[in-house]
């Protein structure tokens, strides 16, 4: 193409920065557009360019297509220094992309962790690329290291939803009983899967790597928290029972859940009536009866039942359910024959599923019912017996999504001249917080010791083969969620590893509250100097921060702010980094003017982009990374924010 009046010089050299200046020409204009990072001064009617290795093939094509000879020196000599940047970018690009993709990275390093600890060739692989790097964001996959069968069902406000089915932007829920979204999802492929057996008889699969918030029998007897991580294969080489033969290893137990469904008021039957009936009474074809030798039980009906139904004494024990005009049925038939209960046999009920799901006051209403009938007690201890498996199962779920737990024994009772059915019981802890009884002659029976709260130990694990996995992400700022029968499930350690190998003390690790505790017990389990770490706490009238690592939450940042500015710290790791997302807010602002002259920088998050990719800029910033190496503002936006042009550019 003939050469137009296009004329180019260097206006900052040390930026790489260009002017291109020309007479109005459409077709030049256009193809000055399509140069990445162009950007029109309108005061003074020229374009300018930030050359880099992004845009330099697109402003040497320019150049050929309009037959311009770079004939200044200055714009020669700029394009051979953007040129060898580009090269050593390239070259140090292929040195990471081999640290990422090497399997067996220097497998005889140590890396100065305690004795007998040793990492995972992934978090080799992170240790070596901080090394190498030094202000790095790692944003390992929730997959290394929470893993279950896709056939493992989780529990979502409306009930349970197999894995295979579990999609970011769903609901799950979370150790505290409430929904949690899902922020991301990470299928696995075939794995080694163990199956972990607990001490209520509830089980679920799990890869090798899946990692469980677990406490020692002595801490739960303190009343310390579930502050230690171990993996699946961690507990399966560990003994499971202590040397006087007690079980070592708790996992939490389910605050009650909240689920997505109706309150008592929508639902068709009072859940404590509906509990009463289930357990000791006839719901046959023609009439609803109840049996009982209790007067409370007898005067509860009564005060249930709609006001046009009374109850009718059939027999000693035997009460019936009539309608004040005669040949009529009482509303409670219809009203049971909707939950498709008409009809059933003892052996043969079950708990409708919207009741299953119902609040939790009406949860505790049912079970109340069922216990006052097929309930006793001893003690502390409650016991509940059917001879419907269904109907035992059901109470089951109830008990542990209310964060009890209950254990399921079966036999066939032997009688003279007689054939038994099988009979199932459940033996149950019920949480301080509720009353399993309302009839008074097992209240009175009930005792309620301090440490009768629920807890759930780990029976056995064993290896079961290999299946298909996935792991998920969740918001919940602890990152449990609830898996099958209400099991409670659960990365740090490429950051204690790269500590050690590289001795980069002191070290400043920022983290949300909740995980504190958590990192503490992770830094005294895996490096040498036990007594090398503090957690600042708000409470702490007077903290130390003479320590190899030091660990602080977000919020108290700003607190202390002026005595972290004084540390010279050698490293600074933000854990959940996400929570820096917001450029404007005060922790990340915080952050930024303490992180600032810190040589190495460690970003962990295993979602650092929750929404939108806006939300990595201020992470970029915090690393040093983003106007070099992507672009800056204007770049990252039209490569990932969908930015798009004006007349202006």
């Amino acid at each position: 193409m003939a050469t137009k009046n296009i004329d180019i010089s260097v206006s900052d050299f040390d930026k790489h920065e260009l002017e291109i200046d020309f007479e109005f020409d459409w077709g030049v204009l256009e193809d000055v557009k399509d140069i990445t990072g162009r950007q029109f001064d309108d005061k003074n009617e020229v374009w300018h360019l930030k050359l880099n290795e992004r845009n330099l093939v697109e402003f040497l094509s320019f150049c050929q297509k309009y037959d311009l000879t770079i004939k200044k020196d200055s714009v020669k000599e700029l394009v051979g220094a953007v040129k060898q940047k580009a090269q050593e970018k390239y070259d140090k690009y292929e040195k990471n992309k081999g640290l990422a993709t090497k399997d067996e990275p220097d497998l005889d390093k140590v890396y100065g962790l305690t004795r007998g600890k040793s990492l995972y060739p992934f978090q080799r692989v992170a240790v070596e690329y901080v090394e190498e790097n030094k202000k790095v964001l790692i944003g390992d996959e929730m997959g290394a290291g929470k893993e279950l069968s896709l056939n493992c069902p989780i529990l979502t406000p409306n009930g349970w939803v197999k894995m295979e089915n579990i999609n970011v932007g769903d609901f799950v829920i979370g150790r505290g009983g409430n929904k949690t979204k899902v922020t991301g999802t990470y299928p696995q492929g075939k794995k080694e899967v163990f199956q972990l057996t607990f001490s209520d008889g509830a089980t679920i699969k799990a890869s090798g790597t899946h990692q469980w918030s677990v406490r020692l029998r002595h801490e739960k007897f303190r009343g310390n928290g579930f502050t230690k991580v171990k993996t699946t294969k961690e507990l399966y080489n560990s003994e499971l029972r202590d040397a006087a033969g007690n079980k070592k290893w708790f996992i939490p137990v389910v605050d009650p859940v909240k689920y997505s469904s109706e309150d008592e008021e929508e639902l068709p039957v009072n859940p404590y009536l509906l509990g009463l009936l289930l357990g000791d009474g006839s719901l046959s074809m023609n009439r609803i009866k109840f049996t009982t030798s209790d007067k409370f039980l007898v005067n509860e009906v009564k005060e249930l039942i709609s006001e046009n139904s009374y109850l009718t004494k059939s027999g000693e024990y035997d009460y019936a359910i009539s309608h004040q005009t005669y040949g009529e049925r009482a509303p409670i038939h219809s009203q049971i024959g909707k939950l498709n209960l008409i009809g059933r046999r003892a052996h043969t009920k079950f708990i409708p599923q919207n009741y299953k799901h119902a609040d939790v006051n009406s949860r505790v209403k049912i079970l109340q019912g069922l216990f006052d009938t097929d309930g006793s007690v001893a003690g502390s201890a409650v016991t509940y017996s059917s001879t419907s498996e269904d109907l035992c199962d059901d109470v089951q779920e109830i008990v542990r999504s209310l964060g009890g737990t209950a254990t399921k024994h079966s036999r066939i009772p032997k009688l003279k001249n007689k054939k038994c059915k099988r009979s199932y019981r459940l033996y149950i802890r019920f949480p301080n917080q509720f009353e399993p009884f309302r009839l008074p002659r097992k209240k009175e029976k009930l005792k309620n010791p301090q440490n009768r709260e629920p807890t759930r130990s780990i029976e056995k694990i064993e290896k079961v083969g290999k299946e298909k996995t996935k792991c998920i992400s969740v918001a919940a700022e602890d990152n449990l969620y609830v898996a099958e029968d209400f099991i409670v499930t659960h990365n740090t350690i490429e950051t204690l590893g790269t500590l050690e190998h590289l001795e980069k003390y002191p070290a400043l690790i920022v983290c949300p509250a909740s995980l504190k505790e958590n990192w503490k017990n992770e830094v005294e389990d895996w490096l040498p100097s036990k007594r090398s770490v503090n957690v600042i706490s708000a409470s702490d009238d007077n903290p130390t921060f003479r320590r190899r690592v030091i660990i602080i939450n977000y919020a108290l940042l700003r607190k202390y702010k002026d005595t972290l500015l004084d540390k010279d710290w050698e490293m600074i790791v933000a854990d959940e980094s996400h929570k820096l997302k917001n450029q404007d807010a005060k922790r990340t602002q915080n952050f930024k003017k303490i992180s600032k002259d810190v040589p190495y920088k460690l970003l962990l998050s295993g979602t650092p982009i929750t929404n939108r990719p806006s939300e990595l800029i201020s992470q970029l910033k915090i690393l040093d990374v983003f106007e070099e190496e992507f672009g800056g503002w204007w770049e990252y936006g039209n490569k990932f924010c969908s930015a798009h042009r004006n007349n202006w550019g």
